[in-house]
């Protein structure tokens, strides 16, 4: 009998113990959730530049201790001195939340600023702005800012002449973002070729970051070959690399949803991707990532598989309905609208494969509703935003119009109250004069707002004609691409691509033009956009060093003087670029003495064969340039410095209009 109830008192003795460390590990757990979660909290108050409220939720948090990463937020969030090192560390953590490009692509253009001149490179901030170029680049309509910004860091890398580790790796890291441009383009071969030499340049180098985003963007391109077995096998050797990194890369929590997603698809390989799963699940920023992961995973896991009990676990449910409407829950307000929809669209499929219709059916309709609703608030928002602008103009006018008015009033009342004390006579006069005065001066006001009115009609034509001279350029530009596909002359071949440039210069020049309110191009814009497009183009990345001032030109010079640059970078980027080391030098300055400007194109080519291919040109480019110049009242002058150098003087339309 004691033996008895000696092992009864041992088994509720272990049950007690069992469920005492299963509540601890709970209250763990749950703790560990409110830190991330006020953590993650504190990262996006910080990037929406809301300080106050930051320091506030770091003191309600009480932390025993603050580690490195701790003390690096409190100091920004206290607007303390801050470096680059932990600019990046901060902004590397935070570019993890769901649908944060923007911010943080707008809290890096208000906070960091470019280095003081000095002897030391600083590879942190380019770092940080390569962070930024990228988050851009992710969507096309943000792509042309991106550019910029890679032309603004390969301008501050040019600008240190000693060739050290950090400036090698910075430039092989900008570099990247032309692996972007492939894919875009579908340049596979290209692609590949590029990602596996920045690869090995980065290996060199011992930079893992250079070697992660290579292989990221290789695992792009091997997708377009439909190469599985490789792609994720080059996967995971990114994640054995993010294990060697201090900071994680940008890419460690994509590279997973997509290892992930890979190893799916194929099917098998229960394990790892469960153990995936659970390191994306673990983590408050990547959490949501992983909800439509798992739908994918449960989709072709057998019912009660010993991985389907752990999942169901994880998120505390019995069924698959109960955990459809579990990670419906739970991600509908923190994913945006596309990832939200992909959740209940996996969540369908999983429900359908289980033969639970009526279920798969209503999650269907849902991310259909998701969809709608989408596209309704896009097109509802566009419509306010230009209701709410045409009212703000009509109150502006009406406010112009009611000072107008009040200041004619002013000067009649003060008129009439001088003149009446001369005398009744006078009095007699003046009011007289007062009421043809009225009349003249509301003539004048109706005047005034007519050619107002019609000055307003006159821009927003001039503005829509040039969109669609623009859009009309980039259809001639597209019909001869179509049209080149069946040229096979290599002459009538170059001839059409030519053309096809030249129309691609004027589209941008009026693309310009509909985007500026004053319908002037400014030249340093225009220039970057043009080296952008031409550098697009083929394979070769040179030097350029740009001097533009913020000069402005109507359409009248704006065209000529885009044909001649169009025709001259082309020509460098054709012939000019023999060096190891091309480079290309543009600057232009408004001579003091003179009404003319000067324009000096250089590069360190070989040139031409003589000035008598340049006097007496035959190709049409160059015969197209001295034409061109003369209609600008200028003038054209070769030379050669190392390199061919090509010196344009020329004038404005104002002043040839004197001249005229």
């Amino acid at each position: 009998m004691f033996l008895f109830s000696s092992k009864i008192i041992r088994r509720i003795f272990s049950l007690l113990l069992f469920f005492a460390l299963n509540f601890t590990f709970g209250q763990d757990n749950l703790q560990n959730k409110i830190y991330q979660n006020n953590l993650q909290k504190i990262e996006e108050l910080i990037l929406k530049k809301e300080y106050l409220n930051a320091v506030k939720l770091f003191k309600i948090m009480e932390f025993d201790s603050l580690n490195q990463y701790h003390k690096i937020l409190n100091k920004i969030a206290l607007q303390q001195p801050t470096s680059y090192k932990e600019y990046y560390t901060f902004l590397i953590s935070a570019s993890a939340i769901p649908g944060s490009n923007n911010q943080l692509s707008d809290f890096i253009n208000n906070t960091i600023q470019i280095p003081e001149t000095s002897d030391d490179f600083n590879y942190e901030y380019v770092k940080i702005k390569w962070l930024q170029m990228m988050a851009l680049a992710d969507e096309t309509a943000t792509l042309d800012e991106a550019r910029i910004i890679k032309v603004e860091l390969l301008k501050y890398i040019d600008s240190y002449s000693i060739e050290t580790d950090n400036v090698n790796k910075a430039r092989a890291l900008v570099e990247t973002f032309e692996m972007v441009i492939y894919v875009i383009q579908n340049k596979i071969e290209l692609g590949k070729e590029l990602c596996q030499n920045t690869f090995e340049i980065g290996k060199e180098l011992n930079d893992k970051l250079i070697q992660i985003t290579s292989l990221y963007h290789l695992c792009d391109f091997l997708v377009a070959d439909r190469n599985l077995e490789e792609f994720i096998t080059q996967s995971e050797v990114v994640l054995e690399l993010e294990s060697g990194l201090a900071t994680p890369s940008p890419y460690k929590a994509k590279n997973m949803v997509h290892l992930i997603d890979a190893y799916i698809f194929k099917g098998g390989n229960h394990k790892r991707v469960s153990q995936l799963l659970n390191q994306l699940y673990n983590d408050v920023k990547t959490r949501p990532h992983s909800y439509s992961l798992y739908a994918q995973f449960l989709t072709y896991l057998p019912k009660d598989h010993k991985l389907q009990k752990e999942i169901f676990k994880i998120f505390n449910v019995k069924t698959y309905p109960e955990f459809g409407n579990k990670i419906d829950s739970i991600s509908q307000n923190v994913l945006v609208p596309n990832d939200y929809y992909h959740v209940l669209n996996f969540t369908s499929k999983l429900l359908y494969s289980k033969k639970l219709y009526a279920e798969a059916f209503r999650f269907k309709d849902k991310a259909i509703d998701v969809t709608r609703k989408t596209y309704s608030e896009d097109l509802s928002q566009s419509l306010a935003d230009f209701q709410t602008e045409k009212a703000v103009q009509q109150k502006e006018r009406e406010l112009l119009l009611s000072k107008q008015k009040s200041k004619y009033y002013g000067i009649i009342a003060s008129l009439v109250a001088a003149l009446f004390g001369v005398s009744l006579l006078l009095l007699y006069f003046n009011t007289k004069k007062n009421k043809i005065l009225k009349q003249k001066n509301n003539l004048i006001s109706n005047t005034l707002l007519e050619k107002e009115r019609l000055l307003n009609e006159k821009q927003l034509l001039f503005k829509e004609m040039h969109h669609r001279v623009k859009n009309n350029f980039q259809l001639l530009s597209s019909l001869l691409e179509l049209q080149v596909t069946g040229i096979e002359d290599k002459n009538a071949l170059k001839m059409v691509e030519e053309g096809q440039n030249r129309i691609k210069s004027m589209a941008l020049i009026h693309q310009n033009l509909y985007k500026d309110d004053s319908l002037k191009i400014s030249l340093s814009e225009y220039v970057n956009k043009l080296i952008a497009e031409i550098s697009a183009i083929g394979t070769i990345n040179p030097r350029i060093l740009l001097n533009i001032p913020n000069y402005k030109f109507d359409i009248d010079t704006a065209i000529p003087l885009g044909l001649i640059l169009n025709e001259l970078i082309t020509n460098c980027f054709k012939y000019g670029f023999t060096n190891k080391y091309p480079s290309l030098t543009i600057s232009i300055e408004k001579e003091k003495e003179s009404s003319f400007y000067k324009l000096i194109l250089k590069d360190n080519g070989n040139g031409l064969n003589s000035k008598e291919q340049f006097l007496n040109p035959n190709n049409m480019g160059l015969w197209l340039v001295q034409r061109l110049v003369k209609q600008l009242s200028g003038k054209c002058r070769y030379s050669y410095d190392n390199g061919a150098v090509y010196t344009i003087t020329f004038k404005d339309t104002g002043e040839r209009l004197k001249v005229a």
